[in-house]
C-alpha cells in the first residue's frame, strides 16, 4: 500500500508530511480526550508516559507502562509511523530491484517471519 502512496518524483519530506496529516491530527485529538477523561475520573497520568505517546515513540521503549499506554490501540499507529520513516528510505532501492531478486527477496522474508512464529 505504501508503494501506491509514493509518487513517483516524490521527495522523503513529501511523503513524510502527507502521511503525518493522514495519522496525526485524528491521534492528538484521541491523545488529548483520552487525557482528558483520565483526568476527570481522578487518575494520574504520566507526563514522560504521555509524551511518548503522543510522539508515537511508545511501542519502541520497552516497558510495559508505555506500550498500551494512554490510546491503547495506537501503539499500531506507532508501528506504522516507524514503517513511514523507513520507507522512503528503502522504496529506491526496491525499485531497482530486478522482479526475480524482489520475488526471492519477498519469500525468503515470509520463510523468516515463519520461522520466527514456529
Amino acid at each position: 500500500m505504501l508503494v501506491w502512496a509514493a509518487r513517483p518524483g516524490d521527495s522523503r519530506r513529501a511523503f513524510w508530511q502527507r502521511r503525518l496529516a493522514k495519522i496525526y491530527p485524528n491521534h492528538v485529538i484521541t491523545w488529548a480526550l483520552v487525557i482528558a477523561i483520565t483526568l476527570a475520573g481522578g487518575s494520574a497520568v504520566s507526563r514522560k508516559v504521555a509524551l511518548a505517546n503522543l510522539l508515537l515513540i511508545h511501542p519502541w521503549l520497552l516497558h510495559g507502562s508505555y506500550l498500551y499506554s494512554i490510546n491503547t490501540v495506537s501503539w499500531s499507529l506507532g508501528c506504522e509511523a516507524f514503517f513511514y520513516l523507513c520507507f522512503p528510505l528503502g522504496l529506491p532501492l526496491l525499485r531497482r530491484m530486478r522482479p526475480a531478486v524482489l520475488a526471492a527477496t519477498a519469500l525468503l522474508l515470509a520463510a523468516m517471519l515463519y520461522e520466527l512464529r514456529c
